[in-house]
């Protein structure tokens, strides 16, 4: 539990209306 930074970032961007931002912002998604 050490990523909060990540985790809150994650769920920013996908209430987004912009999913393509996420992948630019995080191309290491944990999925």
């Amino acid at each position: 539990r050490g990523k909060r930074s990540g985790e809150m970032n994650s769920q920013s961007i996908e209430n987004a209306p912009g999913h393509a931002k996420f992948e630019e912002y995080s191309p290491q998604k944990p999925m």
